[in-house]
């Protein structure tokens, strides 16, 4: 089985949070691994006890929990023999009070045993992950993931905090039993537009070999029975029919009977119906529109000039741009969703 994984950092923006669930609506993920959440979710839902890192289950129906604890600073679940932790230590704590949270995480990673898979926000360099220097929280991480036998799963130098005006840095870290992290697929920094600092993780987790992306599950087009003409359909096996009567008086065999029957059958499906488009996973959600699609891509655009001209004199004021688009993409989907919301109530 494939479980698809999107990890994040939500800065506790309320427009990151909308826009997370149109995110789950395109990326299809079984699992999200978060951190500095905005809100609860209603089900799947699991919050460590200073409510700064979480797991999502979008689908409780796909993914079973046999067991679960949350800590200050990380809670983790177990899956089908795998421990998924997601972590948050904030900066501003001292080495003392980061050092008894790893202290403590490594006690229940050690406690678990068998596949681990750890996706933190500590707030730590290290070369390991693609940082140019390691400092104090760094190496304390890079000696507990030796000591408990983790691998980094970090690959190249994306950065995942990016704030327009300060340096770019990787403060995401994934972390993964050796045994897991063989099986791990696709290891990549998304570009999409979160509307947080940070920009979201995604990877498979399973035996195909294959998957190197998370992408949406795309399912087999099938037949429109909705817009069958019933008449063509007749007219087609009914024209058929001798064909398989012949293959019936040759005594040619069950399977040749098999093969000529259902590709008559197959034949009038196509002369008197169309297929379906294809399913691409979750719809949307309920207040996205194209609209907000566009102010999304102009985000993204407006992100890259800011961070772009950091260090020029048009920085101020490509830095201005960008929050004026993050500005109107919040009003649009405050908009977008109270129509939702007033068409409803008529409906009532």
């Amino acid at each position: 089985l494939m479980m698809k994984i999107l990890k994040g950092n939500l800065h506790r923006s309320k427009l990151a949070d909308s826009l997370l669930d149109q995110l789950v609506s395109e990326k299809n993920p079984d699992l999200l691994l978060l951190c500095e959440q905005y809100r609860d979710r209603d089900s799947g839902w699991f919050v460590d006890s200073l409510r700064t890192a979480a797991i999502w289950i979008p689908d409780v129906g796909k993914v079973s929990v046999e067991a679960y604890e949350s800590k200050a600073g990380y809670v983790w679940i177990e899956s089908r023999g795998t421990a998924y932790f997601s972590c948050y230590f904030t900066p501003n704590e001292s080495i003392h009070e980061f050092r008894r949270k790893l202290n403590s995480l490594e006690d229940d990673i050690r406690e678990r045993g068998g596949r681990i898979l750890v996706v933190e926000n500590l707030n730590a360099k290290a070369v390991e992950w693609g940082m140019p220097s390691t400092d104090m929280r760094g190496r304390l991480i890079v000696e507990m993931a030796a000591r408990t036998e983790l691998v980094v799963l970090n690959e190249g130098s994306t950065s995942t905090f990016r704030r327009p005006g300060y340096t770019e840095t990787i403060p995401d870290i994934s972390l993964a039993s050796e045994g897991l992290a063989a099986r791990v697929r696709g290891w990549r920094v998304i570009e999409d537009f979160t509307g947080s600092d940070h920009q979201y993780i995604t990877f498979n987790i399973g035996e195909d070999r294959n998957a190197d992306y998370l992408g949406t599950r795309t399912a087999p087009a099938a037949w429109n029975l909705h817009r069958l003409n019933e008449e063509v359909f007749q007219a087609v096996l009914t024209d058929g029919k001798p064909q398989v009567e012949s293959v019936l008086s040759e005594d040619a065999g069950a399977e040749a009977v098999v093969a000529t029957t259902m590709e008559l059958i197959s034949e009038a499906c196509r002369q008197s119906m169309p297929k379906r488009a294809p399913w691409r996973g979750r719809r949307p959600v309920y207040w996205w529109t194209p609209h907000i699609a566009d102010l999304r891509k102009i985000c993204i655009k407006k992100r890259r000039r800011a961070q772009r001209t950091r260090h020029r004199p048009e920085a101020l004021s490509c830095s201005l741009e960008y929050k004026l688009a993050k500005k109107e993409l919040r009003r649009a989907i405050a908009r977008s969703k109270n129509r939702c919301w007033e068409a409803l109530k008529d409906e009532v």
